[in-house]
């Protein structure tokens, strides 16, 4: 008789959260002299390479910096070009996996997925748990009433765009939130002269959720510019939409160009473009492209609020007000 299966679930789940509490005191690599260190930071998930960028640039300010991420989402290698971790795991093999790891790092910063806080709060008290949204996350959740009583248990709130802090501050019982807006690499997308552009129409990216017919009016309206369209696909592995182009060629697509349109109306926002800049928009502009924005503009350069160095030094700020508190 295998004597595992006749233990109740809710004491097999008391087990592994004494387990995880215990190893967390034992040969902890997160506290000096007993304190936490604020400086060891976990990032669990990386939407869209941004926690492996940041990564990066903690770790040139004197943090230690590590990402988690599950390869089947990490289909065009983001996770994988800047060297940190992507698992071949489960769903729950990867948040018991991550769990266990939090123990070695003072700061654990959740990016979107909102439903684990209360557990790591009620684990690990006197750490220091970030969550960061990044769009539908926050905008269209499966559960609002769930998101928000999860979320409130974080000691910070994030917003990858100003257009979602609207959606964090008509809930009260959540913490203020920081907009750090995501960076982009710019020693990885620049402008390559060399490169020649193939034809004098704009360039438009289209990925997943993204309502094509409806950017296709809104552009007749609005965009005097003739566009060509590169379909980036579905972002899973298993997909045959997934046009296989690695995250680290796309400053090749860029600068065969001179233009982009950076309009995105998806599936869930009721016609109307993202007030935001997407990150396909700010690459482009980061290549050297003139940009079409979501407020009928044409952008040549890239605002310095999503440059690594500037996004870095918001994220830190945010980090050392929590550990002031």
């Amino acid at each position: 008789m295998n004597w595992k299966k006749t233990i109740p679930k809710k004491i097999k789940n008391a087990i592994k959260l004494v387990s995880i509490r215990v190893n967390t005191y034992r040969d902890n690599k997160c506290q000096v002299n007993g304190i936490e260190n604020y400086k060891r930071v976990l990032h669990i998930w990386d939407t869209a390479g941004v926690a492996s960028l940041l990564s990066r640039e903690l770790n040139k300010n004197g943090y230690e910096s590590h990402v988690i991420m599950r390869t089947i989402h990490d289909p065009f290698g983001m996770t994988k070009y800047y060297q940190q971790e992507s698992v071949d795991m489960g769903g729950k093999e990867y948040l018991y996996y991550c769990k266990r790891q939090a123990k070695d790092y003072g700061i654990i910063h959740i990016h979107g997925i909102h439903k684990i806080v209360p557990e790591y709060k009620k684990i690990f008290p006197n750490k220091k748990i970030i969550l960061q949204f990044h769009g539908s996350d926050l905008i269209k959740p499966n559960n609002e009433k769930e998101l928000v009583e999860c979320s409130s248990h974080a000691d910070a709130i994030i917003c990858s765009t100003p257009d979602l802090e609207e959606h964090v501050l008509k809930h009260p019982e959540l913490p203020k939130p920081y907009v750090c807006s995501n960076a982009i690499d710019t020693e990885l997308f620049r402008p390559m002269p060399e490169i020649e552009k193939k034809t004098e129409k704009a360039l438009y990216i289209k990925i997943r959720y993204v309502d094509f017919p409806s950017v296709q009016k809104y552009l007749m309206k609005h965009c005097i510019w003739d566009i060509e369209v590169f379909d980036r696909g579905d972002d899973t592995f298993h997909s045959s939409k997934n046009t296989g182009l690695p995250f680290y060629k796309m400053p090749l697509l860029y600068n065969q160009y001179n233009k982009l349109v950076d309009i995105k109306i998806y599936t869930y926002s009721d016609g109307d473009p993202v007030q935001a800049w997407s990150k396909t928009g700010l690459e482009a502009l980061a290549c050297g492209l003139q940009v079409f924005n979501h407020k009928n503009e044409i952008v040549s350069e890239l605002p310095i609020e999503f440059t690594p160095e500037y996004h870095c030094k918001c994220i830190m700020k945010v980090y050392e007000n929590m550990v002031q508190k």
